[in-house]
């Protein structure tokens, strides 16, 4: 029975479960399958929310506001953080309830403590993994066409920064708690677990990461979110935890926030101060790989029986 100090492997891939039958369900073909209707799923309800919710609040907005330019929308701040909290939440609710579906789901969403050392790491990680991309963000938005820019990542500046204070605590809710909870419960969480039980670990973290970034939509924001997720990756396969995950995520997010409200306009991290954080942030990743957990596998033919 492995404890918080037992080292962590992802499940081995030569299951004994595997049958002559083609037909037959092993761990691999439902972890691919799960995947598949857990990405289809969380897809089709978000936008769904997304859909109905911004129906309703543009009816909201043109009901106070008779000048709301549907051409050029302001979308208000509170109903739209509000909208995203509520998004998330439910995205996260779905990420629990299918890996309760598909057994065993404490291993599905990697909810084991791991390493005490890893969170300290994490910490670090989350502090210099965003100052280090956020220079990245004014290059882009100067090489990027404007067509393309969808302005989410202003909005959100402009919402933390201006607004009723109601509104914008409630952006920073959504940014600094619902997202990094429920996003990791989807991404390293259940869907991790379940494409674990197929792929090689490394190839999750690739995929994931990559489903991670274009999870944010906005071209700008998918490239800066990108090496994030690698880093939050890592953490959890090394870890074999998504604590360690959640924790870096809240860091990054949060320190974000803080350099919004206390930047001006068109000021920046210095390049030097970035390029450290750089640095730092590629130590952090490779001082995970000595805290990297390798225990007896365990047997996922549970799984296979409990579909």
């Amino acid at each position: 029975m492995p404890t918080a100090n037992t080292p962590y492997s992802p499940p081995s891939l030569d299951s004994s479960a595997k049958d002559n039958n083609p037909l037959a369900l092993t761990p691999a073909k439902v972890g691919l399958l799960g995947a598949l209707a857990f990405l289809l799923t969380v897809t089709m309800v978000r936008l769904t929310i997304e859909c109905i919710g911004g129906v309703g609040i543009v009816a909201y907005a043109m009901s106070v506001d008779p000048s709301f330019d549907l051409n050029n929308p302001q979308m208000p701040l509170g109903p739209t953080a509000l909208l995203t909290i509520v998004m998330l939440a439910t995205l996260g609710v779905i990420a629990v309830v299918f890996a309760f579906m598909i057994r065993p789901a404490k291993q599905t969403l990697g909810t084991r403590m791991g390493s005490l050392w890893v969170y300290p790491l994490a910490i670090i990680g989350g502090l210099t993994v965003g100052a280090s991309s956020g220079n990245a963000g004014e290059w882009l938005q100067r090489i990027i066409p404007e067509g393309l820019q969808l302005g989410g990542m202003d909005m959100i500046s402009e919402g933390l920064r201006d607004g009723p204070i109601v509104s914008r605590l409630l952006m920073m809710l959504a940014v600094s708690v619902a997202a990094p909870l429920f996003e990791e419960l989807v991404f390293r969480g259940t869907l991790w677990g379940l494409l674990e039980r197929a792929l090689p670990a490394p190839v999750v973290l690739i995929i994931t990461s990559v489903i991670f970034a274009v999870y944010h939509v906005d071209p700008i924001h998918v490239i800066l979110v990108f090496p994030v997720g690698l880093l939050i990756g890592w953490v959890r396969m090394t870890s074999g935890s998504i604590y360690p995950a959640i924790l870096l995520h809240f860091v990054n997010n949060t320190l974000a926030i803080v350099l919004v409200l206390t930047l001006s306009d068109d000021a920046s991290i210095p390049w030097y101060l970035a390029f450290i954080a750089a640095t730092i942030t590629v130590t952090v990743a490779i001082a995970a790989v000595f805290g990297r957990y390798r225990p007896v596998a365990p047997d996922l033919s549970v799984a296979a029986k409990a579909v």
